[in-house]
């Protein structure tokens, strides 16, 4: 699931869908990554929201392409795995 979908509870999550007029399961599909809302909606979703809602979270699979100043600047919406760490097992140390 994308990360946006982490951070809103499901009540949040039908609060918002009502009070725009969303249909709740259209909101959580966008949210999930499996829709991307249309980029206007998205747009009036972030502004209406303050920010709560993100285009990149909304429009998981396309806002890299309609908003390529957003993407340099946006980590990716869903959760990244850590990073490994460096291993020392190819550092020998001998010489």
């Amino acid at each position: 699931t994308g990360a946006m979908e982490n951070t809103i509870t499901t009540e949040r999550r039908r609060i918002l869908a009502v009070k725009f007029g969303l249909n709740e399961q259209y909101l959580y599909q966008c949210l999930t990554g499996r829709r991307d809302m249309k980029p206007g909606q998205a747009m009036q979703l972030e502004i209406a929201t303050e920010g709560e809602l993100k285009r990149s979270a909304l429009c998981q699979g396309s806002y890299r392409e309609i908003w390529p100043d957003l993407a340099a600047t946006t980590e990716p919406v869903a959760a990244k795995k850590p990073a490994k760490k460096a291993g020392k097992a190819g550092a020998t140390g001998s010489k």
